[in-house]
């Protein structure tokens, strides 16, 4: 059966509605080469031909583990260079674990990154986290700079604000803005930065579509929790937030069941019937699991159904945040924050100085 497609603006490439992250394929041990190779080749030939790698994706003895794998896996399936369209994630240190605007970083990384995929060229390169170094406008010249000469074809970014984007806008094409949109992750300042794209007809990806495993319903003790590669990294993973979060999940799960579907189909469906310009990138190490993401692209909720999971949104929120603290600076929802603090400060500092009138505009 085929999914849903979209034609991504700019490289004017056509993708199926759901895509496949890839970061997890270097992240989860016991799984062979093989078998990883098989993942990807079972979600393209599915649909899924839009996948979503980074120039850090590995463990830390092997920070291009991903892109080797992509790399060998073009080379066994020549055939599908060219039915991949292919976004790497990058500007980003995994020293410091920060992002970087530092064109000469960049340009080294990726002809390193090329080296590895070998007949692959990189279709899209993407910002994973906005620069805070230099504006935004700056960082787009740079990569206008290192597109033309030839490291890679067009241009995203990820966790951009609805200010960002349009400021990144304004420099160059964009081919789209990855956030983490999933039924725990719905802050205000994501539904501003999706629809602020779908206003100019640029789509959304949706990186982490199942809460990194949670919202898929195969965690269902606090041990099993503990026991998730991501767990140390992730504070709504935390053993002693479980019981809360679990709530959201066992809910969705028994709207899910009336229609014979799993939690995680369920979760994915969401977003899509939620946002239609959103396309999630759910990845996995397994192949029956990557067939069973991408089918979830088929599933239509009924509009009462999605009022009863809105329900369930208000009665059970996530709690704990996406990230580690020293991460939350570069989201989106805390880029807002932040942005509002030193506006409220600087409104708070004119009107001591007596500049502002009764409806703050400057005198």
């Amino acid at each position: 059966m085929s999914i849903p497609t979209v034609t991504l603006p700019v490289i004017g490439r056509t993708v199926g509605k759901m895509g496949l992250g890839t970061m997890m394929l270097s992240m989860t041990p016991g799984v062979t080469e093989e078998g990883l190779m098989d993942s990807i080749k079972a979600g393209v030939d599915a649909g899924s031909n839009l996948l979503v790698s980074g120039s850090f994706y590995g463990p830390p003895r092997d920070r291009k583990h991903n892109l080797k794998l992509l790399g060998k896996f073009f080379a066994k399936y020549p055939e599908y260079v060219d039915k991949v369209v292919l976004s790497v994630k990058g500007g980003f240190d995994p020293a410091s674990f920060e992002p970087t605007s530092d064109i000469n970083w960049i340009r080294e990384d990726l002809l390193t990154c090329k080296s590895h995929l070998g007949k692959k060229n990189i279709d899209i390169f993407e910002f994973a986290r906005v620069p805070l170094d230099i504006p935004i406008e700056e960082a787009m010249k740079n990569l206008l700079i290192l597109q033309k000469e030839g490291l890679f074809s067009s241009i995203s970014l990820s966790e951009a604000t609805a200010s960002t984007f349009k400021r990144a806008l304004s420099v160059t094409p964009i081919v789209f803005n990855e956030l983490e949109v999933s039924l725990w992750s719905v802050e205000q300042p994501i539904l501003d930065a999706v629809a602020a794209a779908a206003e100019v007809g640029v789509p959304v990806l949706a990186y982490s579509p199942l809460g990194r495993g949670f919202l898929t319903g195969q965690f269902r003790t606090v041990e099993d929790v503990k026991n998730h590669p991501l767990a140390a990294f992730q504070p709504r993973l935390a053993p002693e937030l479980f019981d809360q979060n679990i709530k959201l999940v066992n809910k969705v799960e028994e709207i899910a069941k009336r229609h014979g579907h799993s939690v995680s189909e369920f979760a994915l469906a969401w977003v899509i019937n939620k946002f239609p310009t959103v396309i999630p990138i759910p990845g996995s190490s397994k192949v029956e699991r990557v067939k069973s993401n991408v089918s979830a692209a088929n599933i239509k909720i009924s509009s009462e159904e999605m009022e009863e999971i809105e329900q369930i949104l208000k009665d059970f929120p996530p709690v704990g945040g996406r990230y580690p603290d020293q991460q939350e600076q570069f989201l989106v929802s805390r880029s807002v924050l932040i942005s509002e603090r030193k506006a409220d400060a600087s409104d708070e500092m004119s009107r001591s100085q007596g500049r502002l009138d009764k409806n703050g505009i400057v005198n």
